[in-house]
């Protein structure tokens, strides 16, 4: 699942997307909000756009972040 999930993840945000996203919360389990506001955590470490692709695909649940290996 993970390989699956960093697959959809770099297709959905990029590369460097998934890099800022692992950054912040790698290994984690991070709950994605319907709606994501301005000053949440998640759109501060990805910017509006990608924040609202990730809401788009993976909200509401819960997602464990994998860890970027570079």
């Amino acid at each position: 699942m993970s390989e699956e999930l960093t697959a959809s993840l770099i297709a959905l945000l990029g590369e460097e997307g998934l890099i800022l996203l692992a950054e912040k919360f790698g290994g984690r389990r991070l709950y994605v909000p319907g709606e994501i506001k301005a000053d949440h955590p998640i759109t501060e470490a990805l910017g509006e756009e990608r924040a609202g692709k990730l809401a788009a695909l993976y909200s509401p649940a819960q997602i464990r972040v994998p860890l970027a290996r570079t």
